[in-house]
């Protein structure tokens, strides 16, 4: 949540290139005005160990859609999507720590907690 188009379209050009990348942003927009009110990309990369995992990365909606449902919509269809590439599975990495809502709203999907992280971030010279 907390999508700016404004932001987005300012960096939406910029790309980083990685080998064995599929990668497509879906939009939901009114069809009334074409105001966008939910977007996320999905990619789908090759590991190491040859699994093929689809990621969903960068997703947002404007708040007053927040519990309509719009989000859901785009998360089925990023799955199926998915899931015609040949997917293994579809992984969403937070970076909300402990974000129990962002849990429970994925979850309504889902979706499920299965890694945990640690970092450790490197001082300043």
């Amino acid at each position: 949540y907390g999508f700016i188009e404004s932001k987005w379209r300012e960096t939406s050009g910029l790309r980083q290139f990685k080998p064995n990348l599929k990668r497509i942003t879906l939009i939901a927009e009114l069809k009334t005005t074409g105001q966008v009110v939910s977007m996320g990309m999905l990619e789908a990369v090759k590991s190491n160990l040859g699994q093929y995992i689809g990621y969903l990365n960068n997703w947002a909606t404007e708040k007053e859609f927040i519990g309509k449902g719009v989000g859901k919509i785009l998360a089925n269809r990023a799955t199926q999507i998915l899931k015609s590439w040949g997917c293994d599975a579809v992984r969403i990495n937070m970076a909300y720590i402990g974000d129990q809502k962002l849990i429970e709203i994925f979850g309504k999907v889902g979706f499920e907690p299965i890694i945990t992280v640690l970092e450790k971030k490197f001082e300043s010279d």
